[in-house]
Parts: structure tokens; C-alpha cells; sequence
């Protein structure tokens, strides 16, 4: 009796564990294509596009695009435009710069970039 409880409450935590989903952080190397700034909200006011985009590590995300989060929705409007500004330079300058997208964090379902690294 007591090996019957266990093992269904073995079978009962392997089921729960597997439904749950877990977020990821990961980083992307690519170059910016296109900026977008916005006022009305759409994306978090802003967003890269990438030559590689998110979903070639991070499946969830919608491709080519990362949003900053400027309108400051999963992160305080000071820190989305430090990283934005990074994005700029990198543009300008045509430079590869490394992106770290969470897929826990979502505007209009496009991932969000946490930190940006210039090379």
C-alpha cells in the first residue's frame, strides 16, 4: 500500500512538473536592421529589428524583432532607454552587438531584451 502512494505521488509531481512552463534568457549576436520608436504603447514604444532574430534560440519568441520595454511596462523607463541608446550606436556604427532576450516577457507577443552588450 505504502509503494502504490509513492508511485502515484511520483506520477503526480512528473505531471505537474512537465506542464509547467519556464522562461529563458538568452543571448543573441546580430547586427540592427531597423528601429522603431512609437508613442501609442504598440511594442513598448520601441524595438530592433535583428539580422538574426530571437526565435533561433528562443522559439517563443515572434521572429526578427526585440522589443526595450520603454514605456516601461516589465522595466523602469530609464534602464529600456540606456539599452535602446546601445541598440542606436550599434546601428550607426554597423557594429555586432549581443542581446539577452527573455521569453517570460512579452509585448504584442515579441520578446524582450534585457541587456545589451556593444563589441
Amino acid at each position: 500500500m505504502n509503494r502504490k502512494l509513492v508511485i502515484w505521488m511520483f506520477a503526480a509531481f512528473a505531471t505537474v512538473s512537465s506542464a509547467t512552463a519556464v522562461a529563458d534568457i538568452q543571448p543573441v549576436t546580430a547586427k540592427i536592421k531597423r528601429l522603431l520608436i512609437s508613442s501609442d504603447g504598440s511594442f513598448g514604444n520601441c524595438m530592433v529589428a535583428l539580422d538574426v532574430g530571437p526565435e533561433t534560440v528562443l522559439p517563443a519568441c515572434r521572429a526578427g524583432w526585440v522589443s526595450f520595454s520603454c514605456d516601461g511596462t516589465y522595466m523602469d523607463k530609464n534602464s529600456a532607454s540606456k539599452l535602446l541608446e546601445n541598440a542606436q550606436i550599434s546601428f550607426l556604427l554597423d557594429r555586432v552587438l549581443k542581446i539577452y532576450v527573455d521569453d517570460s516577457i512579452r509585448h504584442n507577443n515579441y520578446c524582450v531584451g534585457v541587456r545589451v552588450d556593444l563589441f
